[in-house]
């Protein structure tokens, strides 16, 4: 990924922030269809969620072995078009992404000494902690508005437990981003 920004950086003569920036913006654009895909996976099963949770109570109640009930799930998901792996697929697309973004941008002032000059405003150094705090917390409240709007709220035809289940999940979400606010005002601002 260093490499990456270096050669965005180098070719187009873009400050050292603008170019990670701009190729931050680029890899999320392609890997947009693959979010995109996520979502519209995630819409079909709760499209289906009345149908399917009969059959999933069947095969958990038989500890996996109601081999009728998969292949009616089965059945199910191939009449909907519904893939539960791809739902997954953009996790597990960004992540080896994103941490290579991340544990790269971390030593990008060791790889490019010139770096250091490379930020703008207050965050002039991007091998340093952003001591005003604004870039931190820029990070998590986005972070945390992301979590916000992307995690399903509780739909209708959801039981009670379910519903529960949902809105735990945003918040347990939501509450580990407020919480990893101190670690990201540990990092050099490269990273922010």
């Amino acid at each position: 990924m260093l490499r990456l920004v270096d050669t965005v950086h180098e070719t187009s003569g873009l400050p050292w922030w603008v170019a990670i920036g701009a190729y931050t913006a680029l890899a999320r654009l392609v890997l947009l269809p693959i979010a995109l895909n996520g979502s519209h996976q995630q819409a079909k099963m709760q499209a289906i969620r009345g149908e399917l949770a009969p059959l999933q109570a069947r095969v958990q109640q038989s500890g996996g072995t109601d081999a009728h009930a998969a292949a009616q799930m089965h059945a199910l998901y191939e009449k909907y078009g519904v893939n539960p792996m791809r739902m997954i697929a953009m996790p597990l697309m960004q992540l080896p992404v994103f941490m290579s973004f991340f544990l790269g941008l971390r030593r990008l002032v060791d790889a490019f000494p010139q770096a250091h000059e490379g930020g703008a405003y207050w965050f002039v150094d991007l091998g340093a902690q952003d001591t005003t705090y604004i870039l931190p917390v820029a990070s998590g409240l986005s972070a945390l508005l992301l979590v916000r709007i992307s995690v399903p709220d509780p739909t209708t035809g959801m039981s009670l437990a379910e519903a529960s289940q949902a809105v735990m999940m945003k918040n347990v979400l939501s509450g580990v981003t407020l919480v990893s606010l101190p670690v990201a005002c540990t990092m050099p601002s490269s990273v922010l």
